[in-house]
C-alpha cells in the first residue's frame, strides 16, 4: 500500500496517503467556520472507512487478507481474488450496503430528535449538522458508487453480470466502453461548468478504461468456474492415484491457469500435488518452486529431500536433513532415506 499506516481493526491495517489529507483540507475550506469544517472532514473519513470496512469485512470473512487505503479521492480496499464471481459480488456490494446502512442509522438518530437533548445550543446545532450531513454523503456516496461505471462498485458487479450473458471479449468492451463515453461527458460537464474536481476525477476514472480497452492492463479475472476447477483437480488426484503422473501434471498445470479460482484449501492441494508429481517426473526445479508454497508435511519434506539431493544443493539438502521437519518422518523412513543421500552419516550415528 502506497501510505502511512494508522491503525487496524480486525487485523485489518488502515492507510493513509498524504493526498488524502489534501482533500480533507479542500473539504474543509468549503465552511467559513472551523468547526464545521472540521465536522465535515470527520464526517467525511467515517463514511469513507465504513464503507472500505464493509468491502474489507466481507473479503476478510473469506480469507483474501484485505487492506484499505484512504487516497486522495476516496477509498480503495484491497485483497486477494476471490474464488468465485459470487463472493466478488458479495466483497463488492457489501461497501455500498455498509454505507447505506450508516445513512439509515443518521436518519433515525436525526429523526428521534438526539440532538435536541444535547443541553449546549452550539453542540445541538454541531451535532444537528453532523447527523443531517452523515446521511447525505452515505447516500450520496453509495448511490455514486453504484453507478454501472467501472471501477466503480457498480461498474464491477456490471462487469461480473456482463462476463454472464456475453463472450469475454465482448463484455471487456462493453463495460470499459460505455464508462468510457459516460466519463468523457462527466469531464466535459464539469470543466464546462466550473467544477473543476469531477473533471479531474473523470479523467483519472477513465485511463484505466482506456488501458483494458487497449490491452495494457485486466478489469479482472475472467473465471471458467469453481465446478470446472474443481473437476480438473480430481482429475489430477485420480492420475497421481493409478500412477499416471503425466496426465496428473497435465490437468493440475490445466487447474492452475486460473489462480483466482481457488480457494486456500483448494490451493494447498494443488500445490502439494503439482510438487509431488513434478518430482516423481524428474522436474526437480519445477517441482521445489511448488514444494515450497505447501505445508511441511512429511511427504512435502520426502519430495524436497529428493529435489535438493538431485540438484546437489548440498547445503540446502544439509540443512534440511538437521532440521526438525525431518525428524518428523518415521525413523524407519528416515534410515532409508539417509541410506541414499547421506549413507555416511549412518556411520556417525551408529558410533
Amino acid at each position: 500500500m502506497n501510505g502511512i499506516r494508522v491503525f487496524s481493526i480486525a487485523n485489518i491495517p488502515v492507510y493513509i496517503s498524504p493526498f488524502y489529507l489534501l482533500l480533507l483540507f479542500f473539504f474543509g475550506m468549503q465552511y467559513s467556520h472551523p468547526a464545521y469544517g472540521a465536522i465535515f472532514a470527520l464526517i467525511v473519513t467515517i463514511s469513507l472507512l465504513v464503507h472500505e470496512f464493509g468491502h474489507a469485512l466481507a473479503a476478510k470473512f473469506f480469507r483474501l487478507d484485505p487492506q484499505i487505503l484512504l487516497h486522495g479521492i476516496g477509498g480503495l480496499t484491497q485483497h486477494r481474488s476471490a474464488s468465485s464471481d459470487r463472493d466478488d459480488a458479495l466483497i463488492v456490494a457489501a461497501g455500498p450496503a455498509a454505507g447505506l446502512s450508516l445513512a439509515g442509522l443518521s436518519f433515525v438518530a436525526e429523526s428521534a430528535g438526539l440532538p435536541q437533548y444535547v443541553s449546549n445550543p452550539r453542540l445541538a446545532e454541531l451535532a444537528s449538522f453532523f447527523l443531517k450531513q452523515m446521511l447525505v454523503i452515505n447516500v450520496f456516496w453509495s448511490v455514486l458508487n453504484l453507478l454501472p461505471i467501472w471501477p466503480l462498485d457498480g461498474g464491477q458487479l456490471t462487469r461480473l453480470a456482463a462476463l454472464r450473458l456475453m463472450k469475454p471479449r465482448m463484455a471487456e468492451k462493453f463495460v470499459h466502453g460505455f464508462a468510457v463515453v459516460i466519463l468523457i461527458f462527466a469531464a466535459l460537464w464539469g470543466f464546462r461548468s466550473g467544477n473543476f474536481l469531477l473533471g479531474i476525477v473523470a479523467l483519472f476514472l477513465m485511463m484505466p478504461n482506456l488501458s483494458i480497452l487497449r490491452g495494457q492492463a485486466s478489469g479482472g479475472p475472467i473465471r471458467r468456474g469453481k465446478g470446472k476447477f474443481r473437476e480438473l483437480l480430481e482429475q489430477a488426484e485420480r492420475a497421481f492415484a493409478q500412477g499416471d503422473y503425466l496426465e496428473a501434471s497435465r490437468a493440475a498445470h490445466l487447474a492452475k491457469e486460473d489462480p483466482a479460482s481457488l480457494s486456500r484449501v483448494e490451493e494447498t492441494r494443488l500445490f502439494m500435488l503439482l510438487g509431488i508429481v513434478e518430482t516423481r517426473l524428474g522436474r526437480y526445479e519445477s517441482a521445489l518452486s511448488y514444494l515450497a508454497r505447501s505445508p511441511r508435511e512429511p511427504v512435502i519434506i520426502e519430495s524436497m529431500i529428493e529435489c535438493l539431493h538431485q540438484l546437489d544443493r548440498d547445503e540446502e539438502l544439509d540443512a534440511l536433513l538437521e532440521s526438525t521437519e525431518f525428524q518428523r518422518i518415521s525413523p524407519t523412513r528416515r534410515v532409508e532415506i539417509l541410506q541414499v543421500v547421506r549413507p555416511s552419516w549412518l556411520g556417525d550415528l551408529r558410533h
